[in-house]
C-alpha cells in the first residue's frame, strides 16, 4: 500500500511500511488518505472579546519618508473563570479589553460582546 505526502511543496510516494509513518498515521486517523503539507497559515492576531484586529500605517523618518508598517495589538493569552457557566476560559484579548474586564468583570463583557456580535470564541 502507498501513500501520497507532501514535502517541500515536491509529492513523494512514501511506502506504508516505514514505522514512523505508520504511528503518523495511527496518530491522525487518516489511514489510507492522502497526507497533505499544511499550508502556512498563522493564527488571526483579533481579539476574542472585541474582535479588534491591527491598523495599517506609515512610519515616517526625519526626512518624512514613509514606509508601510502594521500595528498589533498587545494581545495577551489570560484564562478567565465564568461563574454563571461555572467553567474556565481561555481567551486573547487585548490589554485595553483586559483593563475593561478588570473594571466590569467577565460576566458583563461577555455578555455585551455577544449583545455586539464581536465575540470570535464560542463561549
Amino acid at each position: 500500500m502507498w501513500i501520497k505526502g507532501g514535502f517541500r511543496g515536491k509529492l513523494h510516494i512514501l511506502k506504508l511500511f516505514d514505522t514512523h509513518l505508520i504511528e503518523i498515521i495511527k496518530k491522525c486517523r487518516i489511514f489510507g488518505v492522502y497526507l497533505q503539507k499544511r499550508k502556512n497559515k498563522k493564527m488571526s492576531r483579533r481579539d476574542d472579546i472585541t474582535g479588534r484586529k491591527a491598523m495599517n500605517g506609515y512610519r515616517s523618518s526625519k526626512a518624512n519618508n514613509k514606509t508601510k508598517h502594521r500595528f498589533h495589538l498587545n494581545l495577551q493569552k489570560r484564562r478567565f473563570y465564568v461563574p454563571e457557566e461555572d467553567k474556565w476560559v481561555t481567551l486573547k484579548v487585548s490589554t485595553r479589553t483586559l483593563r475593561t474586564i478588570n473594571k466590569n468583570g467577565i460576566s458583563a463583557v461577555l455578555k455585551e460582546a455577544r449583545e455586539r456580535g464581536t465575540l470570535l470564541k464560542q463561549i
